[in-house]
């Protein structure tokens, strides 16, 4: 039984990793052309996918960023995945201000383990219990881009965003660092 759940990360895994590849290639018209962008780094929030992301933001008109993390330790297994559509509403050598609209899906599921008394027995029994938490969750807001000073291939992005997320609607922030290649 464990063989084949270690073969069903390994291929969800895989399939995210192909995933992350793919958007990357239809990015590469924007490598191409100095003006637009494409970098890799980290994001945070909601809406965008936690861990690393890949994000395409160009001088002006629509952008992307998608990213994701797939994360398992003996007791609990956490898998996030998220992609957003950016806006530029202005643009300059060191910021960049945009509208922002995203979707994410989160799968977390946690094995817990409980030593049970039995008193006819008079002995210790292990009891296995799991908690799983799965669900879809969205985004609209404004953001900002801010090139690092001293490195000017990296980028700071904070985005606030209205998240509807489980039946809740929040404000919520998120943020991102990437490195641009040009």
């Amino acid at each position: 039984m464990k063989k084949v759940n270690r073969n069903a990360a390994l291929i969800r895994t895989r399939l995210f990793a192909t995933a992350i590849f793919i958007v990357s290639l239809a990015a590469i018209p924007g490598i191409v052309n100095a003006q637009e962008t494409l970098g890799f780094g980290v994001s945070a929030g909601r809406s965008c996918g936690n861990g690393f992301s890949v994000r395409r933001l160009p001088v002006n008109g629509f952008g992307w960023q998608a990213g994701g993390i797939y994360l398992k330790s003996s007791t609990t297994t956490y898998s996030n995945i998220g992609v957003e559509q950016l806006y530029i509403l202005n643009r300059t050598e060191n910021s960049s201000l945009y509208l922002v609209g995203g979707l994410s899906y989160s799968y977390e599921r946690t094995r817990s383990e409980n030593w049970v008394w039995d008193s006819q027995t008079a002995s210790y029994y292990t009891q296995v219990g799991h908690s799983t938490s799965k669900g879809l969750g969205g985004g609209v807001g404004v953001g900002a881009a801010f090139r690092y000073a001293q490195w000017d291939q990296i980028w700071f992005s904070a985005d606030l965003m209205l998240t509807a997320y489980h039946d809740t609607v929040l404000p919520s922030p998120q943020c991102a660092i990437h490195y641009f290649f040009r």
